[in-house]
């Protein structure tokens, strides 16, 4: 299973590396979660 990697940067200032990653079994999966955890983040 791929592991994708979610950097964060919030308002062009510094930036949030994810070294641990997470793994998801496709793209669409990946681009789902994503736009839910940024939905979280505010």
């Amino acid at each position: 299973m791929p592991r994708f990697f979610f950097h964060i940067r919030c308002h062009g200032e510094i930036l949030s590396c994810d070294d641990l990653g997470l793994d998801f079994p496709d793209v669409v999966t990946t681009h789902n979660e994503a736009l839910r955890a940024a939905r979280d983040l505010d």
